[in-house]
């Protein structure tokens, strides 16, 4: 069995990061085989920290998508569950939460990744893997709010035109 351990080690300006790796052998010893030690400008928390200091444009512009998509698919979501009399507006609601596709942006080193299958609720996100790790952000293609509001809009056009009832093409009186 073999075990991988990392510490950070420092205070003030005085950081470093001391990789061991060791294996446990047949004979219940433990033998190292790496040792790694390397300096740090700041420890990983600061390094890694979720802060607009210092950051570019894309930075912020992936921020706000972060905040504003999830807002979109819930207003839609919202909309929709107050049409009582749309059809199927439950499976509308539930569609109009799902985003496809993910675009990854690490917070930290500003790295980029396109993933084109994957399905993310309320279409965007952040996650950290571990308290000093570094914030993913995500963003995913609203599909389903904008899918879901052209349905709605279009079910709102079919009512409002005279002698039709909502939701069906089928003139009054026929």
């Amino acid at each position: 069995r073999s075990v991988n351990v990392t510490w950070e080690f420092g205070s003030g300006r005085d950081w470093a990061l001391v990789n061991v790796a060791a294996v446990h052998r047949p004979d219940s010893t433990v033998q190292i085989i790496g040792l790694n030690a390397q300096p740090m400008e700041q420890s990983l928390f600061a390094a890694n920290a979720l802060t607009l200091r210092g950051k570019s444009f894309v930075h912020y512009g992936f921020a706000v998508a972060v905040m504003i998509l999830p807002l979109f698919c819930l207003v839609v979501a919202v909309r929709l569950i107050t049409a009582r009399a749309m059809p199927k507006r439950w499976r509308w609601v539930l569609l109009s939460m799902l985003g496809v596709g993910k675009l990854t942006f690490n917070w930290t080193t500003g790295a980029v990744n396109l993933q084109l299958l994957s399905v993310s609720l309320l279409a965007s996100g952040a996650t950290a893997s571990a308290p000093a790790a570094p914030w993913i952000l995500y963003l995913a293609v609203p599909v389903g709010a904008v899918l879901a509001l052209r349905r709605f809009l279009a079910w709102r056009g079919e009512a409002r035109e005279p002698g039709i009832v909502a939701g069906s093409r089928t003139a009054v009186g026929d």
